[in-house]
């Protein structure tokens, strides 16, 4: 039942009860006036038989006093609220029954104001004969005759019930309170500890609890920290020690809140058995009933909270259900900073790796470029006297001599070119690597990396066929790139190609430059084209492979043209041969 709805039907309650009050006092006051007026003996005798039918009857106690305030008579109900009988009590003052010592006063004031017709309608406490309080509704009626007054009636509603549904009303209000500003306090805190202090808090200043605590589940020692409490606690706290290893705590409601990851209530302390071992230290304190509610992160209890009451019986399954359900805000709350904080961990180690990358780039490329110093130097050097030593003793030495020469100069340029390879894709990953843009013949380009190449061709038979356009044009490039991927393209195609022709084709249209070199050479398979631009990528590797190379061509030459903005294409089949396109924006 919604909050809204029980309020209503309480004040609806009040009212029927009061306007039933009202009527059976105007009832009583017209059967009085019938009595005063009869004149005949058969009507007042009908008159008084249904006087004594509605006064016994009556569905609230009423009794009857004199104007001294003594008992005359009492009715059933009266006597089921308070559990005297008329002989028990007639000729008395009502003081010296039903009515507590503190009360004194009030009923005095109550009876002397209705014996001065000021009327008396008020909601007050009295007692029963067994001692026991009752919450009712008194209001008191002066009976008169011949306008004389006589005496009292005093009319008793027992309320309880109704007190009741207010308590439990109010107890929801506050529930309701507490829930909602946690939800508040959840939508706004994302630091764990402040959100444990706040629910702490709200508890003991809005739920009115004496006292609330929340303690984590240590995963390792099994131990329960207490980590946020707020409220009257003494030195309670201090000695809610638990482990859930030992067999003293297997019974206390944390276990079984822990074991059974339900809630778990003890509302009466003091005779509860789960709670022999903190009982008299609670009640010192003032607790008098308590619950644990389990919080769970990632489907595992993370904690608990603990609620402490000054009030036994205190906590019921619609309370439990309201507190469950904020219990799952705060645990959705722990898991949203959980997975920030992971998040933010995650961020943070990226970041660092990030920088411990860059700075190993930093260092391989600042490597590189020393190494590429101290290689390149001395290879210059030998190939120089290489080729002093040739324009020498070439002609004149013995074909083992001449091999020796040639061996000597070919592994030179094969190493002096992977150096260059590898310092150059370095150079362009760190974005340290600079062009020069200008206006490049790409005839000419293709021309002189024929005539670096013609020779290697001649020695495997291979034809190279050259087809030019009519008109010279110039294309936008830089020379070392430009020359580097024509080189690279056509030295590819040689390397690859075992018979047959080569063909190099150029043309232009209103925007790009294009140079095609195709070969019937070996080709590559599908699989294999899938990786053609990966760097240190091979169709065939480890030592037995047929052809030396890094495997850093292709993915350079791609680098180069797309530094030139233009484009690379490859169009191969295996034991078919390959065509290498591309195009480079022309200079107008």
């Amino acid at each position: 039942m919604s909050k809204e709805k029980l309020f209503e039907d309480e004040t609806k309650s009040k009212l029927e009860l009061i306007k039933e009050l009202k009527a059976l006092q105007s009832k009583m006051q017209h059967i009085e006036a019938d009595l005063s007026k009869s004149r005949d003996k058969t009507e007042l005798a009908e008159n008084e038989k249904r006087y004594r039918t509605l006064f016994e009857n009556a569905p609230v106690g009423i009794v009857m006093l004199d104007q001294n305030d003594r008992i005359l008579q009492i009715n059933k109900t009266f006597e089921t609220i308070f559990q005297y009988s008329i002989d028990e009590i007639r000729g008395h003052s009502l003081n010296d029954f039903i009515i507590p010592d503190s009360k004194i006063e009030e009923a005095k004031t109550l009876s002397m104001n209705t014996l001065q017709k000021k009327g008396a309608d008020k909601e007050t406490i009295r007692k029963r004969k067994d001692e026991t309080l009752v919450p009712v509704q008194v209001l008191g009626v002066p009976i008169e005759i011949n306008n004389t007054l006589i005496g009292i009636y005093g009319m008793y509603v027992d309320i309880s019930e109704r007190k009741r549904t207010e308590e439990k009303l109010l107890k929801l209000n506050r529930i309701y309170e507490v829930t909602s500003n946690i939800n508040t306090t959840i939508v706004h805190t994302t630091e764990q500890q402040l959100l444990f202090n706040e629910v702490c808090r709200i508890a003991v200043d809005d739920g009115k609890f004496i006292m609330a605590m929340i303690g984590l589940v240590d995963e390792e020692s099994k131990n329960i920290i207490n980590v946020a409490h707020y409220g009257f606690t003494g030195d309670y706290v201090e000695n809610m020690n638990i482990n859930l290893n030992y067999k003293k705590y297997a019974d206390c409601p944390t276990c079984i809140s822990v074991e059974t990851k339900e809630y778990c209530v003890c509302n009466d302390i003091e005779t509860d058995v789960r709670m022999k071992l903190w009982s008299e230290l609670a009640i010192k304190n003032g607790y008098q009933s308590f619950c644990t509610i389990p919080l769970f992160v990632f489907e595992k209890v993370y904690g608990l909270i603990y609620l402490y009451s000054g009030q036994k019986f205190f906590f019921d399954e619609e309370e439990m259900r309201l507190l469950e359900e904020m219990a799952m805000d705060v645990s959705y709350c722990i898991e949203n900073i959980y997975n920030e904080r992971k998040r933010k961990k995650a961020e943070e180690q990226i970041l660092l790796a990030k920088e411990k990358a860059e700075e190993a780039n930093r260092l391989k490329n600042s490597f590189l470029a020393r190494m590429s110093h101290e290689f390149r130097t001395p290879l210059n050097v030998i190939l120089g006297s290489c080729n002093i030593i040739n324009e020498t003793y070439y002609k004149s030495a013995n074909e083992e001599t001449k091999i020796i020469f040639d061996s000597i100069e070919e592994e030179c340029l094969r190493l002096l070119t992977t150096m260059t390879e590898i310092f150059d894709i370095s150079s362009i990953e760190s974005g340290n690597f600079k062009i020069d843009i200008k206006p490049i013949s790409l005839n000419v380009a293709v021309k002189l990396a024929y005539q670096n190449l013609k020779l290697i061709a001649e020695k495997k038979n291979l034809n190279i066929v050259m087809e030019f356009p009519d008109s010279e044009f110039m294309v936008k490039g830089d020379e070392y790139c430009l020359q580097g991927s024509v080189n690279s393209i056509l030295h590819n195609a040689i390397k690859f190609s075992n018979k047959g022709t080569i063909k190099i084709k150029i043309r232009y249209d209103k925007h790009f430059g294009f140079c095609s070199i195709s070969d019937e050479g070996l080709g590559m398979s599908d699989n294999y084209q899938k990786h053609l631009f990966e760097m240190f990528s091979q169709e065939d590797v480890g030592y037995s492979r047929p052809f030396e190379g890094t495997g850093l061509g292709l993915a350079l030459t791609k680098k180069y043209i797309e530094l030139m903005a233009g484009d690379l294409e490859i169009d191969s089949k295996k034991e078919v041969g390959t065509t290498v396109a591309f195009k480079i924006p022309l200079f107008k």
